[in-house]
């Protein structure tokens, strides 16, 4: 089954099942842009979904969000219209490893539940920084392979389920922080058992990177 009809069959229920559960990642997340953002700052959001994320960027800023599944964007919009969100937000459907936007687009770009989802990590990667001005920057929320060897295994086990599940479940943090490009800013673990992983960069692409995972320090989830 692809990506998208995975999706676009959960969009039923995504909300009761991941709604909560990964709300703190989407606050954190969508906090430091709000933080950080100059007034009316462009933001892409990769991986809208359902839209979960939109009621928490700052009014003034300029949301574009895009997802693959056209069905969790249908959620999306009617989020949007129920809040009365405002005409800054932008909602289109795309592949997040073909983005059809220019080159140094958006101020900020965040993925939050992405990484393991898409086919082709390497492209998303490299999509997102594309489009990302340079020392713009990207936040990526993802679940990460564990460290722990009995978790881990049972992660194996899960990643031959990926076709039913919709992620890797064995997805390796290193592939995103040795991306060459990224600049760590921060990083932290967020929600349940802090088992996800928020990383914060700086866009700087050609700029070549080696940060081994077991080196990486956390910030508190403050």
């Amino acid at each position: 089954m692809r990506v998208e009809q995975i999706y676009d069959f959960a969009a039923g229920f995504y909300d009761y099942l991941f709604g909560r559960a990964f709300q703190h990642g989407r606050e954190r997340s969508t906090g430091h842009i709000n933080a950080r953002a100059e007034e009316g700052a462009k933001i892409l959001e990769v991986g809208l979904g359902t839209g979960l994320s939109l009621p928490l960027y700052r009014s003034d800023l300029r949301i574009t969000g895009v997802d693959i599944s056209e069905k969790m964007l249908d959620r999306a919009r009617r989020r949007v219209e129920s809040k009365g969100l405002g005409n800054e937000i932008r909602i289109v459907n795309m592949d997040a490893t073909a983005l059809q936007f220019e080159d140094n687009s958006f101020d900020f770009v965040v993925a939050m539940y992405v990484a393991s989802v898409v086919p082709d990590p390497a492209a998303f990667l490299s999509e997102i920084s594309r489009v990302c001005k340079v020392r713009g920057e990207v936040i990526v929320v993802n679940h990460f392979a564990s460290s722990n060897r009995w978790v881990r295994a049972f992660e194996r086990l899960l990643a031959g389920l990926e076709s039913v599940i919709g992620f890797k479940s064995d997805f390796p943090l290193e592939e995103v922080l040795n991306f060459s490009g990224f600049q760590l800013i921060r990083s932290e673990r967020v929600n349940a058992f802090r088992y996800w992983h928020l990383l914060h960069f700086r866009n700087a692409p050609q700029t070549p990177v080696a940060f081994p995972a077991s080196r990486l320090a956390y910030s508190s989830a403050a």
